[in-house]
């Protein structure tokens, strides 16, 4: 029903200060969300980026379908092209290993991911794993649903 069924501008959803739990609030009242005009984020943006990430991650924690019309490849919203080559050659071995383990490759990143911390690059990193995990067929036929949990095996 189009009840369940929320749609939001990037700027909407994260140009505010929200929390985690506004955001899975809209998931639990929401199936299927629609976010529009998502921008290529720089690195004057990480709060918004960090904002973006929650919401997917409280899409992913509630099974939600999530929609996204992006201006680049979802993947690449997180990249700093500005940023010298050479940051990129100077991730750390564990984050080549959590980056490898969510099966994430520099290319997906973009030239230079604009987050500098483990930490962060471990949440962008999930993200675009979940992202790539919510846009399958499986996600896409048990998401949304009243038994939001329920797996197609």
């Amino acid at each position: 029903s189009s009840d369940n069924i929320a749609k939001f501008t990037f700027a909407e959803l994260c140009g505010k200060p929200l929390s985690a739990a506004d955001y899975l609030e809209v998931t639990k009242q929401f199936g299927t969300v629609f976010v529009l005009d998502v921008p290529k984020l720089d690195l004057g943006q990480k709060d918004l980026a960090r904002r973006f990430i929650t919401f997917i991650d409280a899409c992913y924690e509630n099974h939600t379908k999530l929609f996204v019309t992006s201006e680049v490849p979802i993947y690449k919203i997180f990249s700093d092209d500005t940023s010298s080559i050479q940051q990129k050659q100077d991730k750390t071995d564990h984050m080549r290993s959590v980056m490898d383990d969510l099966g994430i490759s520099d290319q997906q990143i973009g030239t230079t991911s604009i987050f500098t911390g483990e930490e962060e690059v471990f949440a962008f990193a999930r993200a675009c794993s979940r992202l790539i995990q919510m846009g399958t067929k499986e996600w896409a036929m048990t998401a949304g649903h009243e038994d939001k949990h329920a797996m197609i095996l």
